[in-house]
């Protein structure tokens, strides 16, 4: 496609505006980022607290088992000192044998019972241990996690400054277009709102191509273009061309 004008644009205009877009892009691209890099960050340290936490809630949950169990040891021994007292008392032999049985039974639950506790001991030191171990690396990597959370802001605000002072120079560069330029890129930038508006042109062998999507340019139009008599857009990817 051709652009007839009396006066060709300087496309040197265009370019420095086209690369200033495209440095705005990848600024918003990059802070576009930060949001879930941050919450990736902050969720890494929850995590490292809510697993500390489990471990902390789950010896606590033992130990009160612990206590319950010696409760129940301790009201056993209790019933059975009253029964070993009664034993001494009772007039026949069946009476006897029936209260002895009961005294060997609440021996067979009570050591049960401290069975349990002794495990339960053992799992309460296994996890005591655990968590210390893990405090100290949950430490070490909460410091570290941090130091890239104050990085990651320090990052931010550099790219919303240089967002800033990006969109200052556009603002600057648009103004001091041409006319005509301008409208020129305005259009193309309507068709193309994202990535690049222009295309150098490539010397393949004895001919030209696009840069952009490879496809050919006839002779006649490098002609042109090197003499400045008009503006080319590229037949295929519409982008502007030039040398």
């Amino acid at each position: 496609m051709t652009t007839k004008q009396s006066l060709v644009p300087d496309l040197s205009l265009l370019l420095a505006l086209e690369e200033l877009d495209q440095k705005r892009k990848d600024v918003q691209e990059r802070l576009r980022e930060i949001p879930a890099k941050t919450e990736r960050l902050n969720g890494e340290s929850s995590r490292i607290d809510r697993s500390l936490s489990e471990k902390e809630h789950s010896i606590s949950s033992k130990e009160k088992s612990i206590s319950s169990l010696e409760l129940d040891c301790k009201t056993s021994q209790s019933h059975e000192g009253e029964k070993k007292v009664k034993l001494n008392s009772v007039k026949t032999q069946k009476e006897y044998d029936a209260l002895k049985f009961e005294i060997d039974q609440a021996q067979v639950e009570r050591d049960k019972l401290e069975e349990k506790i002794l495990l339960l001991m053992d799992e309460i030191s296994e996890l005591k241990d655990l968590l210390k171990r893990e405090k100290l690396a949950g430490e070490a990597k909460k410091k570290e996690l941090k130091q890239e959370l104050g990085d990651l802001s320090t990052t931010e605000k550099t790219l919303q400054d240089e967002s800033k002072s990006l969109e200052e120079q556009t603002q600057a560069q648009i103004q001091s277009l041409p006319e005509d330029a301008l409208r020129e890129y305005s259009r193309l930038r309507a068709a193309l709102p994202e990535g690049r508006i222009l295309s150098k042109l490539v010397p393949i062998e004895n001919a030209f191509s696009c840069s952009t999507c490879n496809s050919p340019v006839s002779p006649q139009i490098v002609v042109n273009i090197k003499k400045g008599l008009s503006l080319f857009r590229c037949e295929i990817c519409r982008r502007l061309l030039y040398l």
